[in-house]
């Protein structure tokens, strides 16, 4: 029904406290043992790659970017902010651009300043 009072937001908030405590242990599983996890996420994708139509390039290559580099660069994020990019990317580069939803757009231009940030913060 929705949460008219406001109660919902503090009674939320209050279930997200015990996070504060268990972040830590969270974040001291390193790199290398949540690999496999990433494996197996890409290894579920595969699922529905035989529907992907591997003739048209803009349709396989934001998906292929996607599978690859969740396993590569160790992150889901990653990949699918690539996946995002480069479909807007090469749906506009072919002339498909009407059949873009304009979330799509949102989200590409969302991944861009995603990863710009992420390139300022370490350059």
């Amino acid at each position: 029904m929705g949460g008219r009072s406001g109660l919902t937001s503090v009674f939320t908030a209050l279930c997200f406290l015990p996070c504060f405590f268990l972040a830590p242990l969270a974040g001291m599983v390193p790199p290398f043992a949540t690999a496999s996890v990433l494996i197996l996420v890409g290894a579920a994708m595969f699922r529905s790659v035989g529907k992907i139509n591997f003739g048209k390039l803009e349709e396989s290559i934001p998906a292929f970017l996607t599978i690859i580099l969740i396993p590569l660069t160790f992150s889901i994020t990653q990949g699918i902010l690539w996946g995002f990019i480069s479909h807007v990317g090469l749906y506009l580069i072919v002339g498909r651009r009407r059949e873009i939803h304009p979330v799509m757009y949102a989200l590409a231009l969302v991944s861009i300043g995603l990863l710009l940030l992420e390139h300022a913060k370490f350059s």
